[in-house]
């Protein structure tokens, strides 16, 4: 704790600033926040830009809108984008330095030092813009840090005059920095950091709990088999995960599902007819912050031994270990946009997952009829990537279940690398403390 002293100087003032745009950044601010020593005192600040969270949801919800974001990703499509996004959040960022020296000058002892954290390269972008001149105008010395809230090296993730930018592997980092160089912006710190995980996701199960995890994964015993699925804030593969849970709960009456969702327009026809089905419990809110705070608190009723998910943010759960709370078997829809096949890369290459020849391998044993003999390096697994048709994963979870491969999985063996450890957190406030 000692180490952290200094994000408790009461000259010091803590900004989360995040964007509405998805659960994601949330998802991060909330476990970044539970890190903070007990007597710090930050203050949260959404993005006021509407047009970052309308940009998320018709993407995500219009298959024409994503295609064309998606051609957006790379190439010289993204430097246009970058490069005219980067204008338009900079023409908005008078607002945010007033919004900021409002909050300098609220407290009744005025702070010397301003730390903002940044989960959203939009925000992140604003503050670089008037950084110097708020510096002036409050007389006090600001730290930017912008956390990465996937491994993928998007050139809008870099933000010029960043004191420190942290990515979750070193592919991103050397990314950026090049990209950095070769368009001759000014320079920022870039560092790698573990995926930050919320600390209440990787308690240790205590021996009871284990023991019911090791049986949900057993074909054959007597156990309910729980498993999380978290829908995300604009809805999308709804469809797909409604025609999943059915057909899986048909093939194994066992399973019991745990829905968080936002209660949206769109949603709230599913979250209905789910609630009246007894294998189904729906968690749901209108509010972001309390839809991540119900995943955290579905974690904490049961054991769960699944999760059904985007490879969004929530790829980085296969960073926790089977004993831990929220150490589930990751089981990813499709993916969609060039962030979530990035962050399957980065799961690739640290072997949680199968690499393209060892998924071939996998698809092989589980589309066939009778029992064989797994030859694959499942103990270094936390998840794998389902088909895009629902009844076809249905019945590869059905199989995975009777060929004990989930049972397998969760004798986990955990690999002695930096960028694949759980604590990204406290390892975060570290690098957070030596810069200021």
């Amino acid at each position: 704790m000692a180490v952290l002293s200094k994000l408790i100087d009461p000259h010091l003032c803590i900004v989360f600033a995040y964007a509405p745009a998805g659960l994601g950044h949330l998802r991060v601010t909330r476990a970044l926040l539970q890190g903070l020593p007990e007597s710090a005192e930050p203050i949260l600040l959404p993005d006021s830009a509407g047009s970052v969270k309308f940009f998320h949801r018709i993407t995500t919800q219009y298959p024409v809108a994503n295609k064309l974001f998606e051609m957006s990703q790379y190439g010289t499509p993204e430097d246009i984008v970058t490069n005219i996004y980067r204008t338009m959040l900079q023409k908005d960022a008078y607002e945010l330095q007033k919004k900021l020296y409002g909050i300098l000058k609220q407290r009744v002892e005025l702070p010397k030092t301003l730390l903002i954290v940044a989960t959203h390269f939009g925000i992140a972008h604003q503050v670089s813009y008037i950084k110097s001149k708020l510096e002036k105008q409050a007389n006090v010395k600001i730290f930017l840090v912008v956390c990465v809230t996937d491994d993928s090296p998007q050139k809008l993730w870099y933000v010029p005059h960043t004191d420190l930018l942290v990515t979750p592997s070193i592919v991103t980092k050397k990314a950026l920095e090049l990209y950095g160089k070769q368009k001759q912006l000014a320079p920022s710190h870039i560092t790698v950091n573990p995926y930050p995980v919320s600390p209440a996701l990787i308690k240790t199960l205590d021996d009871d709990l284990w023991e019911n995890k090791l049986r949900q994964a057993q074909p054959n015993a007597h156990v309910l088999i729980h498993i999380a699925i978290p829908i995300s804030g604009a809805g999308a593969g709804i469809s797909y995960l409604k025609k999943l849970m059915k057909e899986l709960y048909r093939l194994e009456p066992r399973v019991r599902f745990h829905v968080i969702a936002k209660r949206t327009m769109f949603t709230l026809p599913y979250l209905q007819s789910w609630e009246r089905l007894d294998y189904i419990t729906v968690y749901e809110s209108h509010s972001d912050r309390q839809i991540v705070e119900l995943y955290e608190q579905a974690y904490a009723r049961v054991p769960m031994l699944l999760e059904i998910t985007k490879p969004s943010e929530q790829s980085f759960k296969t960073l926790i270990p089977p004993k831990r709370r929220g150490g589930v078997i990751v089981l990813f829809a499709q993916p969609v946009g060039r962030q979530e096949y990035d962050n399957l890369h980065f799961l690739a290459r640290h072997n949680l997952i199968p690499t393209t020849e060892e998924q071939t391998g996998l698809c092989d044993v589980l589309n066939l009829e009778h029992h064989v003999r797994l030859s694959l390096p499942v103990n270094t697994w936390r998840g794998f990537l389902l088909p895009s048709d629902a009844k076809q994963s249905a019945e590869w979870m059905s199989r995975a279940l009777s060929l004990r491969l989930f049972a397998s999985m969760l004798n986990y063996t955990q690999q002695d690398n930096h960028e694949i450890s759980p604590l990204g957190v406290p390892t975060f406030w570290k690098q957070v403390s030596s810069l200021l």
